[in-house]
């Protein structure tokens, strides 16, 4: 594999984050952790199904409308 040398600015908290993330992840690089979160970012659903949880219809619904708005 060929390396780009290159650097980039990230804050203390985003270094901390990373570096738990490859621990976890038994990462041999940051280079490893990038690819895996932007893989998981990019297959993920751009659905809403199941946003709202099992509320029902009537119950999202409900008072959408101000009395005011019906005809």
């Amino acid at each position: 594999m060929l390396y780009v040398p290159t650097t980039i600015q990230i804050d203390k908290e985003t270094h901390e984050i990373l570096s738990k993330l490859r621990k976890s992840l038994h990462a041999e690089s940051y280079n490893e952790v990038i690819k895996i979160l932007l893989k998981k970012g990019l297959h993920k659903s751009r659905s809403m199904y199941g946003f709202l949880g099992k509320m029902s219809s009537k119950v999202i619904l409900k008072d959408l409308r101000d009395k005011s708005d019906r005809i």
